[in-house]
């Protein structure tokens, strides 16, 4: 596997191990929501230029980017309705959280970012971002 590949099983398995009560709609796959049943929406990988960190460090590189999901809920609900499941999903990746596959090792270094409602009719979204990095 690719680096860039591992990255999103990682945060596809962690997403999917969670436990949330909502359908959880993967990156580039086709979603159809259920009537007025919120879900998580997962975008594909917002990737950064890769950093050569040195010889200090065995040539290692430094991989790092964002992972967005929004919460989606239907709109007329209430922001704290959409807020609460954006919240589940920042707290599962929150500062310090480390997550493995195969040889690749993430690191969440920031806190995630709850962005602004984003009124998309019929639905409200919930922008998580998710800031990670990878040293490989």
């Amino acid at each position: 596997m690719s680096i860039e590949a591992d990255t999103v099983s990682i945060f596809m398995e962690r997403m999917n191990n969670a436990g949330f009560q909502v359908d959880i709609a993967a990156p580039l796959v086709t979603y159809i929501p259920k009537g007025e049943q919120p879900f998580l929406d997962c975008h594909p990988i917002l990737r950064g230029s890769p950093d050569n960190i040195g010889i200090d460090f065995n040539g290692s590189m430094l991989y790092q980017g964002y992972f967005q999901v929004d919460a989606v809920v239907p709109d007329g609900k209430g922001e704290p309705f959409g807020l609460r499941l954006a919240s589940q999903v920042a707290e599962l990746f929150k500062v310090g959280t480390q997550l493995v596959i195969q040889d690749t090792y993430l690191r969440i270094v920031h806190p995630p970012t709850i962005s602004s409602v984003v009124r998309d009719s019929p639905w409200a979204r919930f922008p998580v971002s998710i800031r990670f990095i990878i040293l490989a």
